[in-house]
């Protein structure tokens, strides 16, 4: 049962940086002047970031990732 906690908060704090990453980068290109939708934004670069992470996970082999 502690493994499952331990797996769960990793997730949290993972997806967690995921989404401010995403966020910031999405307030950083309106700034400079690319107008598209924050949230259509925000959730195409945190799909991005997600897609690079299982990617490099699976296949590279970076398994703290």
């Amino acid at each position: 049962m502690k493994f499952l906690w331990k797996r769960w908060l990793e997730s949290i704090i993972k997806r967690s940086i995921e989404v401010a990453i995403a966020v910031i980068g999405a307030q950083n290109l309106l700034s400079w002047g690319v107008t598209i939708d924050p949230t259509a934004l925000t959730v195409t670069v945190f799909a991005l970031i997600e897609s690079l992470r299982n990617y490099l996970k699976h296949k590279v082999g970076f398994k703290f990732l």
